[in-house]
């Protein structure tokens, strides 16, 4: 936890891309990283909650919704605002048709951007439906 607080804006933005798609060893940050079915779940080192594998990605919210750190909620928040809007960028510069259809036309989303879209589209809600007070 201390470790994110630390982090400047850019420095979070490539943190939650490493942590978040798998590039970068839990224990540097001080979280604990889990892989489930619905993707992986970040949380903290110390807490010892089971969560249901289906909503594993929710976890996420905890590091946001338990700090008190005015900078690094803003810092969480606008890094996952960056990671969607770079993915979603991506996504439109590759998206044509034919990468969206199978063999016998039935819609199919198996692109790794197109779960990593997924992935941070989940975390961004989850933070946008959580009411955070910022001390000023």
């Amino acid at each position: 936890m201390k470790a994110l607080e630390l982090c400047e804006n850019t420095e979070m933005c490539d943190l939650l891309k490493k942590l978040l798609f798998g590039q970068i060893n839990a224990k540097e940050a001080d979280v604990l990283i889990e892989e489930y079915k619905a993707g992986l779940t970040v949380k903290y080192v110390n807490s010892h909650v089971e969560y249901p594998e289906d909503e594993a990605v929710i976890n996420f919210v905890e590091i946001f919704n338990s700090t008190e750190n005015n900078t690094l909620i803003s810092n969480l928040f606008e890094a996952c605002l960056q990671i969607f809007v770079d993915i979603s960028s991506e996504r439109l510069a590759n998206t044509n048709t034919d990468t969206l259809l199978s063999s016998d036309d039935e819609p199919t989303l198996l692109k790794s951007n197109d779960e990593k879209y997924a992935r941070i589209l989940t975390i961004l809600s989850e933070i946008s439906m959580t009411p955070k007070v910022m001390k000023v």
